[in-house]
């Protein structure tokens, strides 16, 4: 799945920045899953082409793409599809150091995850309660506060 901060290095969500940014409406369909397991695909089987439908029927603004992931669950038990923010995950305390076989060092950081599956709204909390995630999300990542208080430290 592409849910929480994941989605700032997904593909998947990177493929429809690039449609959004050629002016296409564009969608991220991602099917979450265990690792280790197979991947239970009938989930997005049987509700992604509903979950199009509604989307492509709607318009929204230019540099807006949607993210829609949809829950681990056999289809039939999947719940109703909520829209959802972006939600927040805390990358686990596994980080190792060491030096390749070409002698390069590096910094490992593992892949633990610590969700908080409590943030009412969000993509993780949704996705986690078999619901399908439909995230809205916009090109401009700037922080629009924190680039003003930036212009008066810079002036």
């Amino acid at each position: 799945g592409n849910l929480g901060e994941d989605i700032t290095y997904s593909g998947t969500v990177a493929a429809a920045m690039e449609g959004a940014l050629l002016g296409i409406p564009a969608i991220a369909l991602s099917q979450v899953r265990v690792y280790g397991e197979n991947v239970r695909w009938a989930a997005s089987e049987h509700h992604a082409p509903g979950v199009i439908r509604k989307l492509v029927r709607e318009e929204w603004p230019p540099n807006v793409l949607i993210n829609v992931n949809f829950p681990d669950l056999p289809a039939a038990n999947v719940g109703n599809t909520e829209v959802t923010v972006q939600g927040r995950r805390k990358i686990g305390d596994a980080v190792t150091t060491g030096t390749d076989p070409r002698g390069y060092d590096y910094v490992w950081i593992g892949t633990e995850r610590n969700e908080d599956p409590s943030f009412k709204g969000s993509d993780l909390k949704a996705v986690n309660e078999g619901r399908i995630s439909i995230t809205p999300l916009c090109l401009d990542l700037t922080h629009r506060r924190t680039m003003s208080s930036l212009r008066k430290v810079f002036e």
